[in-house]
């Protein structure tokens, strides 16, 4: 077996391979059958307070982590060296079966032998010295009987393998009464084995057998492994997460671990158990794919047991991170509860955003990609308080707030926190006209002298002259284009121009026309309408303010596309299909756009152009071409590979770009001294500012605020006081720095990304020698130059 075999079927139980060896299209629809099996449930005390320990300081304890893998592996070992197949593990549990048709042994025999592994687990792993303050135990649970094991899902070919039944039910019960260092069995299992074992029963809690011997220990024989063949390759794929299969694929197993920002989801169906039909457990499945997938988050882990189903969902990880995860995962949140509420099912859901550790565990037999930490602990005692509800932490609410609105709950008192913990409800915020009024004591520009003065040249053209003209402000994230559009606005409102503005949104990127909703709304002033106002209110409202030219009345319901209100097509509209209803759509917003201009000069402004859909740029084209008294802004990251709509507008005669760099050392300070009222810094903090932030004018305002608000300077009356120079060398971006980061890395090839983790661990000034040389994958040693130069 190929090392690529081997490292895809250490991420998926032994199950998922023997069904697809015996049948080809296993993972091609929804599954469900019936296994005789015992079953062990392990659960790790001392777990939590350690992974929590890992993410505390924003750094992890290499030694730590290696002896809790150790741990896991040895669990692990064990388990695998008795035949068991591990379905399900992360955090601090794990749930192993042994099946009846898979080891061809009956049921009494595998139990004697599940008993056997538990207590050489118990011998070997009991009271486990981590560090000097934390030590692991284990707790062991024994159930027998018929398994349920379905697959479910599909979309985007990703498949979940869950396992459900009444021996989970009796696990499940056994593990509340259960204390590190017991193996507690269930009484269905003890029935198999009561002559063969010894148990102490304890009279004060009926379901608690704890087995403390077996009498006659089975001889140890090995156990007939599932062989992997090439054909099960596909198979396995389609449940291994997209997190980790391209690295994989690269070779890159022993590099999957990093301290990520992740939005982390804990939700519970308590509705959806074993007995739940397959038709509907797909549709729930289907329904909780969906609505994640929309927001490109990841299932890390779905189980079931007395509780209902859990399942751990996470936006943010590799290679689909994103400045806004926080944002997405509340939405995520709450498309799923809308959803579930159609389907019958109650769910409760804690959300929580943070640092925490994502890699893989386990060991080479098997393991499991997985987020540890906190930030994960802490969505679970969220879920458990929710009670049909979701309930957000304070970084989860501070990150998304503007774009969601929330609703601060009675602080909260959970396990592991001293102080009771600000949380959130949050819900949908109804669509806003975006701000063009700019606040009196806006933040001045620093620099960008040039950029301003062509600005102003442009705006004062289009008022003297009605001449309109095009100008794309491209530049990355942070690096000023905000601050040029609220430029662009201020000087317009003084000069008594008036301003659309558009926005993409990397959520709606797929949405049509979705850039253009504000700039309606803009138009026909849809804010100033009543909350409550209905639809066809607002319909009346629309045909009251077209021009009464009979065109636009007949053309009225094509509006429909920018504001999504189900406007029913007239006997006119219903006949337009395809490209001549796309044309009419942009001839009937080109023409509105005419009659706005008709009162006024206009400027319009689209930002985030990076996001736009393919209708919106092929409309913005169109208003380019035909609209000459109109002074369009496209404001736009770098795009390496724009679409054709993008490309032409950028190359049409006359179209200006500016192309925003990085503030020079000088710029720099002075940004920062202004932004924190001081004439001066002191020289680390300059020195720091200037190595981190790299000229760019967001970092470097965010490093200042994070530095003062840390108290690593103080500043009274203008001038800075104190600075706590011993402790600059601990110092970590913000969160909000850190997500920017790790977007960008996460677009890189999972190559690059290697070689980008590798130079970050020699320093920031190196011999590009010293790099070839520690590169850990030898075959790809001849393209780090080339990577390099990318980077």
């Amino acid at each position: 077996m190929s090392t690529l075999l081997e490292t895809l079927s250490s991420y998926v139980p032994s199950l998922v391979i023997y069904q697809a060896t015996k049948d080809p299209d296993y993972f091609t629809r929804p599954t469900k059958q019936e296994l005789t099996c015992v079953v062990l449930f392990a659960d790790i005390s001392g777990f939590t307070a350690l992974t929590e320990r890992l993410t505390m300081c924003g750094t992890a304890s290499t030694e730590e982590l290696t002896t809790l893998n150790n741990y896991l592996g040895q669990l692990i070992d064990l388990i695998s060296l008795y035949g068991g197949d591990i379905v399900k593990f992360a955090g601090d549990d794990l749930l192993a079966i042994w099946s009846t048709e898979l080891l061809a042994r009956d049921l009494e025999t595998l139990t004697q032998k599940v008993a056997q592994c538990c207590l050489t687990i118990q011998e070997r792993l009991r009271n486990y010295t981590v560090t000097n303050d934390v030590n692991l135990s284990i707790k062991l649970a024994i159930g027998v009987g018929e398994v349920l094991i379905q697959t479910l899902g599909g979309v985007f070919g990703r498949w979940e393998f869950l396992v459900t039944g009444n021996p989970l039910t009796q696990v499940g019960v056994s593990n509340k009464y259960a204390k590190p260092g017991q193996i507690l069995i269930s009484q269905e299992a003890w029935a198999l084995i009561k002559q063969k074992c010894e148990v102490t029963i304890h009279q004060h809690q009926e379901q608690a057998i704890e087995l403390v011997n077996l009498l006659k220990p089975q001889q140890l024989t090995p156990t007939i492994k599932v062989k992997v063949t090439a054909p099960t390759t596909v198979a396995m794929r389609a449940f291994i997460p997209r997190a980790i299969r391209s690295r994989i694929d690269a070779g890159q197993t022993d590099w999957l671990a990093e301290l990520r920002k992740i939005t982390v989801l804990f939700i519970n169906l308590p509705d959806f158990n074993h007995k739940t039909p397959l038709e509907k457990s797909q549709e729930a499945m289907c329904m909780l794919q969906t609505s994640l997938y929309r927001y490109e988050g990841s299932i890390n882990k779905i189980s079931v047991d007395d509780k209902g189903a859990s399942l751990i969902a996470v936006l943010g990880l590799p290679p689909l991170s994103h400045e806004d995860d926080a944002t997405r995962g509340v939405c995520t949140a709450l498309a799923m509860q809308k959803e579930l509420r159609k389907l019958g099912l109650r769910s409760a859901i804690g959300v929580t955003t943070g640092m925490a550790f994502c890699g893989s565990v386990g060991s080479s037999i098997r393991r499991k990609y997985t987020v540890m930490g906190d930030t994960v602990n802490l969505a679970a005692r969220l879920m458990q308080a929710a009670s049909e509800d979701i309930l957000c932490d304070d970084a989860t609410a501070k990150a998304a707030f503007g774009r969601l609105n929330f609703t601060a709950l009675s602080p909260l008192k959970v396990k592991g926190k001293q102080e009771p913990i600000p949380i959130h409800r949050p819900s949908l915020l109804k669509a806003k006209k975006i701000k063009t009024s700019i606040n009196k004591t806006k933040v001045e520009i620093v620099g960008r002298s040039s950029e301003q003065a062509l600005l102003k040249e442009r705006l004062e053209l289009l008022k003297q002259t009605l001449q309109g003209s095009r100008l794309i402000i491209e530049g990355e994230a942070g690096i000023g284009k905000s601050r040029l559009v609220e430029e662009i606005i201020s000087q317009a409102q003084e000069m008594e121009i008036a301003v659309l503005q558009g926005s993409g949104n990397s959520i709606e990127s797929v949405t049509p026309y979705f850039a253009w909703r504000n700039v309606l709304a803009e138009i026909f002033q849809l804010e100033n309408l009543p909350e409550n106002t209905n639809n066809a209110s607002k319909e009346t409202d629309i045909l009251r303010q077209l021009p009464s030219d009979p065109k636009f009345l007949q053309n009225a319901p094509l509006l429909d596309v920018f504001l999504s209100w189900d406007w029913l097509d007239n006997e006119h509209t219903a006949q337009l299909t395809g490209k001549a209803r796309a044309n009419k759509v942009h001839g009937l917003l080109v023409s509105l756009l005419k009659h706005t201009s008709k009162k006024t000069p206009l400027v319009l402004i689209m930002e985030d152009a990076h996001w736009l859909d393919s209708g919106s740029l092929a409309l913005l084209l169109a208003v380019s071409q035909q609209l000459e008294n109109l002074f369009l802004v496209l404001v736009t990251r770098p795009m390496t590979d724009p679409i054709a709509d993008y490309k032409q507008l950028a190359s049409v005669s006359g179209t200006e770009k500016i192309e925003l760099k990085h503030l020079s050392t000088e710029e720099t300070l002075l940004l920062v001294c202004d932004r924190l009222g001081v004439k001066s810094l002191p020289k680390e903090v300059q020195e720091l500012i200037i190595s981190k932030s790299d000229g760019n004018p967001f970092f470097s305002e965010e490093l200042a605020y994070a530095m003062r608000d840390m108290g690593f300077i103080q500043i009274v009356n203008g001038e800075y006081q104190t600075i706590n120079v011993e402790q600059i060398d601990t110092w970590t971006f913000p969160d909000t720095i850190q997500g920017i980061i790790t977007t960008r890395v996460d677009r890189l090839t999972t190559a690059q990304q290697l070689t980008i983790k590798v130079a970050s661990v020699i320093g920031q000034m190196f011999p590009f020698r010293t790099l070839q040389d520690i590169y850990p994958i030898d075959t790809d040693k001849d393209s780090i130059s080339e990577h390099f130069q990318i980077l």
